[in-house]
C-alpha cells in the first residue's frame, strides 16, 4: 500500500510539475488527419489547375469541404490565430453565400498563401503529416 501511495505522490508531483507533457499532436490527432487530407486535396487540385486561370468551382468545394473539417478541429482546439484564419479563408473562398468571400480574380492567391500558412503550422502541429511541395506552385502566389 504504502508503494502505491508513493508511486501515486510521484505522479501527482510529475504531472504538477510539467514533466508529464503531451505532445500538441497527441491532442490533435482529428486536426492532423483532416490537414493531410487538405493539403493533399489542394496539392492535388494545384497539379490538376496549373494555371490560376482553371481554378473552378468544384475543385474548390472539394478543398472548401476539407478545409471546413481541419478549421473546426483548430477551433474547438484553440489552436494559432493565424491558422484559424486560413482555414476560414479556404472555407469561405468560394462561398457565395458568405459575405466575405474571396473575390473570383483573388481566389487562386488566396488558396495559395493560405495553403502556405496552414503547411507552415504541420511540423510542430503534426510531425506525422506529410507536407507537399507547394513551392512549384509560386505562379498562384499574389503580384
Amino acid at each position: 500500500m504504502t508503494n502505491t501511495v508513493n508511486r501515486l505522490s510521484i505522479v501527482i508531483a510529475a504531472i504538477i510539475s510539467g514533466a508529464f507533457v503531451l505532445p500538441v499532436s497527441a491532442q490533435s490527432s482529428g486536426f492532423c488527419e483532416a490537414s493531410q487530407k487538405l493539403l493533399d486535396r489542394v496539392h492535388e487540385k494545384l497539379v490538376e489547375w496549373q494555371a490560376p486561370e482553371e481554378v473552378e468551382r468544384m475543385g474548390m468545394i472539394r478543398i472548401m469541404s476539407r478545409a471546413g473539417l481541419a478549421r473546426a478541429y483548430a477551433s474547438d482546439e484553440g489552436l494559432a490565430e493565424d491558422l484559424q484564419a486560413a482555414l476560414n479563408v479556404l472555407v469561405i473562398a468560394r462561398d457565395d453565400d458568405d459575405p466575405e468571400r474571396v473575390p473570383n480574380e483573388d481566389v487562386p492567391a488566396a488558396i495559395y498563401t493560405n495553403i502556405l500558412i496552414v503547411a507552415g503550422h504541420m511540423p510542430d502541429l503534426c510531425p506525422d503529416v506529410i507536407v507537399p511541395d507547394f513551392s512549384t506552385y509560386s505562379n498562384f502566389a499574389p503580384e
